[in-house]
C-alpha cells in the first residue's frame, strides 16, 4: 500500500517537504533504492512516472505469489501425512475405549 502511495504521490508531484510525504518516501526508500537506475532520465521534481516504483510494486506481490505458491506445493504432503497420522491415531484411541 506504501509504494502505492508513493508512486501516486509521484505521479501527482507532491510536495517532499510535506512531513507526511517526507516520511513516506523515507519508508519506501529501501525497497526502491536498488532499481533507481530506472529513474536517472526523471527530474528529481514534479510529475513523474517513478519506473523503480512501478516495478517494485509489480514484484512484491508477484513473489508473495510464488512463494505462496511453492510453500502450498511442498507443505501440502507434509500436512495430509500428519492429517493421517492424526486420524490413524484417534481411530486407535476409539477403538481402545470401546472395547
Amino acid at each position: 500500500m506504501l509504494l502505492l502511495a508513493r508512486l501516486v504521490a509521484r505521479a501527482l508531484a507532491a510536495r517532499p517537504d510535506n512531513p507526511v510525504i517526507m516520511v513516506l518516501y523515507t519508508v519506501t526508500a529501501p525497497f526502491v533504492r536498488p532499481f533507481d537506475f530506472l529513474n536517472a532520465t526523471q527530474p528529481p521534481f514534479g510529475a513523474v512516472l517513478e519506473f523503480s516504483t512501478l516495478l517494485v510494486t509489480l514484484l512484491v506481490p508477484l513473489l508473495a505469489l510464488v512463494i505462496w505458491h511453492y510453500r502450498s506445493q511442498h507443505h501440502d504432503g507434509v500436512y495430509v501425512e500428519r492429517n493421517d497420522a492424526w486420524e490413524a491415531s484417534a481411530t486407535n484411541l476409539s477403538e481402545r475405549t470401546s472395547t
